[in-house]
């Protein structure tokens, strides 16, 4: 998973590089980013000057329902009909810090106030039928690599 800082858009993608297993919902927690981050999802809310709403680009897997994501929320989930291996999902929206004192200012997001935020990937095996989660963080580089159990 990857995140690109943009403006007005910020960017995430999401690759299942797996062989046999099919993610089958994300949750990402921005509240324990070290930025005190929020999704500004609207004018006038709880970011700074631009917003974005989410909206999907060019994916390969599909989501279930359009998530519920609130102007200001710290937390978000994706629920995906079909998102198996091979298959990639990006979408955009705007990310804030709420830092008094941020590096680039609070519009935009640096990596080291994206660091701490964790993303639950929960998947389904085709090969063994077991299902799960696994939960990750993103470290300084705006990347985080979720390895899924191998199946026997």
């Amino acid at each position: 998973m990857e995140f690109d800082e943009g403006a007005p858009t910020d960017e995430f993608t999401i690759v299942n590089a797996s062989a046999s297993t099919s993610i089958t919902s994300l949750r990402f927690d921005l509240g324990l980013a070290a930025g005190d981050l929020v999704f500004d999802t609207e004018s006038g809310g709880s970011g700074v000057e631009v917003y974005q709403p989410f909206e999907e680009v060019s994916s390969t897997a599909s989501l279930d329902t359009l998530p519920s994501l609130l102007d200001g929320d710290s937390s978000l989930r994706l629920e995906f009909s079909t998102f198996g291996p091979g298959e990639a999902f990006r979408f955009t929206t705007d990310i804030d810090d709420r830092l008094t004192d941020s590096a680039l200012g609070q519009i935009q997001v640096t990596g080291g106030e994206l660091a701490g935020a964790e993303v639950v990937v929960y998947w389904n095996s085709r090969v063994t039928l077991d299902s799960g989660e696994v939960t990750v963080t993103f470290d300084d580089s705006n990347t985080i690599d979720a390895r899924l159990p191998c199946p026997a």
